[in-house]
């Protein structure tokens, strides 16, 4: 099934990563999206934004760090592309002088994701 943005039926997505997202969510607060990250997940609730962000340490060792970013703290949103690849898979966020590279699998996510995000910050 595909959601309101072009992902997977947020139910469906939401059983596959109950474990991680659902601790999280604070009282009042809902889920509104899921999309599916290369290979991790980005959700959207009416309050906030939640995705796994990747750090690598100065040993090569891959860490993970869960951000949460209230939509009135990000300051704009792009897609990145890469030269000589005509794939847009990745949406930056700009917050509070930070930026978050989040990766999608599909071209099509990035492009829903950055609608959805467009919409929650305006």
């Amino acid at each position: 099934m595909v959601g309101p943005f072009g992902t997977k039926d947020v139910e469906t997505l939401k059983v596959k990563w109950v474990e991680k997202i659902d601790k999280f969510i604070i009282e009042g607060e809902k889920i509104e999206n899921i999309f599916e990250l290369d290979p991790d997940f980005a959700v959207m609730t009416n309050k906030r934004l939640i995705f796994l962000d990747k750090k690598i340490d100065i040993a090569n060792v891959t860490g993970h760090e869960l951000i949460f970013i209230k939509y009135d703290k990000i300051d704009s949103v792009a897609i990145e592309k890469l030269v000589g690849v005509f794939k847009f898979n990745k949406a930056v966020i700009y917050c509070g002088g930070h930026k978050h590279l989040i990766k999608f699998a599909k071209e099509e996510d990035t492009i829903s994701f950055i609608k959805a995000i467009s919409v929650k910050i305006n």
